[in-house]
């Protein structure tokens, strides 16, 4: 399922591109080291699943997203049906998020 196929599916009208463009590059660069895919694989219309990625390689993933953005994404979310501009959209709403709360926490002090 593509992204936008995904958003329609789901309700989600169009997005600004700012999230995706700024994380996909790195996304799919991550996602082709962690199946040690070649770089000139497309990747962004595809899922993790549809890529071949096994369980292992989901948790490795999962914890680099983590160590990278701070964020903590489930094992649900990466092998769901959103391929990976759909992923990239998601992390950058959660990093939005994520730096929303981070400041509210921070004007509280």
């Amino acid at each position: 399922m593509t992204a936008s196929e995904y958003d329609t599916a789901h309700g989600i009208g169009a997005r600004p591109a700012g999230a995706t463009s700024q994380l996909l590059p790195w996304l799919r660069e991550l996602v082709r080291n962690t199946l040690e895919l070649p770089e000139e694989e497309p990747v962004d219309d595809k899922t993790l699943v549809g890529l071949g990625m096994v369980s292992l390689q989901t948790v490795a993933l999962q914890y680099q997203i983590l160590a990278d953005l701070g964020l903590d994404i489930t094992v649900d979310d990466l092998l769901g049906d959103r391929d990976i501009a759909a992923l990239a959209r998601l992390l950058g709403e959660r990093a939005a998020a994520h730096a929303v709360t981070e400041t509210a926490e921070a004007v509280r002090i």
